[in-house]
């Protein structure tokens, strides 16, 4: 791919749904750049002697790991229906944060971790309710019909505001 290298070197620029897994045969390094939300998985485990990379965590764990099983993140599970921070089922396999870029040498050792992307907030003091209403309708409604344009897809109904406010630009757009 072309745009490659200008991802790796300006990838706070990089927006949507990613998990970039590169090699640099320059350096002899392996590249992982995660995206904002990290809507997709990279699990990794190093004990010192043996490095497990992937995209899925019992694998990882199958790989490398003494599998003692983490029962605060376990309980943290249970609690909140998802594992907190870099938190999986076992003590020594963690999850890459979203918007990092983890640089490993040729033998798995961390060369460098840095964040690509912060999350920021910039109140606009003078915008009222009426206006802050209709400027995320405009945008809602954007996003919603910029990721089904031209595609086939099902939207499951469950009668909820996210399930309605989804459907509302989806039938009153000329698609």
């Amino acid at each position: 791919n072309p745009f490659l290298p200008q991802a790796l070197e300006t990838p706070a620029e990089l927006n949507g749904h990613f998990l970039l897994l590169a090699y640099d045969q320059l350096n002899n390094h392996w590249r992982f750049l995660t995206d904002r939300l990290g809507t997709l998985h990279l699990y990794f485990m190093d004990d010192g002697k043996s490095v497990a990379i992937g995209t899925f965590s019992p694998a990882v764990a199958d790989a490398a790991s003494n599998k003692e099983l983490d029962w605060a993140a376990i309980a943290s599970f249970f609690q909140f229906g998802f594992f907190l921070g870099q938190q999986t089922y076992w003590q020594d396999v963690r999850l890459l944060e979203p918007a990092t870029h983890l640089v490993m040498d040729h033998l798995g050792k961390v060369v460098s971790k840095q964040k690509t992307w912060s999350w920021f907030y910039e109140p606009d003091h003078n915008l009222s309710f009426d206006s802050a209403v209709e400027n995320f309708a405009d945008i809602f409604n954007t996003v919603i019909l910029d990721q089904i344009n031209g595609k086939s897809f099902a939207l499951p109904i469950s009668g909820g505001l996210d399930s309605r406010s989804t459907l509302i630009p989806i039938t009153t757009s000329e698609r």
